[in-house]
């Protein structure tokens, strides 16, 4: 089901253009284009759209997480001697900057 949502992003959907901006950017067709188009909006977008409330923060921590995620597999491979208080440091700089 997965393939034909890609496939109807693509070709069909009113969202076409971006589904074909973002493919060669993540080297994939997004099956929720909806998302990663409001992943794109700055938080100061924040936006009433009748009962609900636009913004990007739930995707920013998402992000956030993922990103944690990475650098700390990274760091764990990288550094197969070190202590959980070196990685987490380390981490935790990588991260912030």
């Amino acid at each position: 089901m997965d393939i034909l949502r890609r496939f109807y992003n693509i070709y069909f959907s009113s969202e076409k253009d971006f589904a074909r901006k973002i493919k060669p950017l993540l080297g994939f067709t997004p099956v929720r284009l909806g998302v990663f188009k409001q992943a794109f909006y700055h938080r100061s977008m924040n936006v009433d759209q009748g009962n609900k409330s636009f913004n990007n923060e739930r995707l920013e921590y998402l992000g956030d997480a993922i990103l944690s995620t990475i650098v700390a597999e990274y760091l764990f491979k990288k550094y197969p001697g070190k202590d959980e208080g070196f990685l987490t440091k380390m981490r935790s700089k990588i991260v912030r900057r």
